[in-house]
């Protein structure tokens, strides 16, 4: 055993190593983060500060909706991501 196998392991066959695959990691999940602190933010301050109609509606669902497992959603989601052509991409 030596350490060139780690060194092997962390280049990757192909030309593709970890390295790689943690900057696609950190790049999508920073995304995603972003995206949902600020629209989480605007949401949150709409309901308030703002007096709309139907708003007890639509906080009663926005709370629904964060109630349903992740299970349920992950065919809808994949079908969503594959219509707008984000399937194996950044």
């Amino acid at each position: 055993m030596s350490l060139d196998n780690y060194q092997q392991g962390w280049n990757g066959i192909g030309g593709v190593g970890f390295g790689r695959f943690f900057l696609n990691s950190l790049l999508v999940s920073g995304a995603a983060v972003l995206g949902n602190v600020i629209s989480c933010s605007l949401a949150a301050y709409a309901f308030a500060r703002i007096d709309f109609t139907w708003r007890r509606f639509w906080f009663a669902l926005a709370v629904g909706s964060i109630l349903l497992p992740a299970q349920v959603l992950i065919i809808p989601q994949y079908i969503l991501f594959r219509s707008f052509g984000w399937v194996n991409t950044y």
